[in-house]
Formats: C-alpha cells, sequence, structure tokens
C-alpha cells in the first residue's frame, strides 16, 4: 500500500482503503481546505482517478507525489 499526495488539492491518501479495496482520488470541486485557510485551485487542474474509456484515468491534473511507498516483506525471524 502506497501513500500519496495530490498536487493539486493537498489530498493525503493510500492507493487501497482498510478493506483492502482499490482507491481512486478525485479533487473536491474547486477550494480545499489547507490549514485553516480555504484555498481556491483550477477547476481544470482538479485530479479524477476514476477509470475512463480506454483503461485510463479521466483527468491527470497536476499529478500526485509518493510520501510512502508499498512496504517490503522480508524473512520474518522467530526466536528470542
Amino acid at each position: 500500500m502506497a501513500r500519496w499526495r495530490c498536487i493539486n488539492c493537498e489530498g493525503i491518501y493510500s492507493d487501497v482503503d482498510s478493506r483492502g479495496s482499490a482507491y481512486y482520488h478525485v479533487c473536491p470541486p474547486g477550494r480545499v481546505l489547507v490549514g485553516d485557510v480555504v484555498t481556491p485551485y483550477p477547476v481544470r487542474a482538479r485530479r479524477d482517478e476514476n477509470v475512463a474509456n480506454g483503461g485510463t484515468i479521466k483527468a491527470e491534473g497536476r499529478g500526485r507525489a509518493l510520501i510512502i511507498g508499498p512496504a517490503r516483506i522480508g524473512p520474518r525471524r522467530w526466536g528470542g
């Protein structure tokens, strides 16, 4: 499971929800709360990861940044 930050709306999200289902981020329309300030952003820059016809996401927006990558699971060591 990776954690991402949306460059457009500053939202932080995981690509998999708590039940193990895929999560597709969509920026809220027009404005977003950053700290205590409501900040407008261009609606055309809005990210929508829902899948469109052809298998691509509907709108890339300004992109996203990886915060935490998928966990790598190594061999488990038992004993004391």
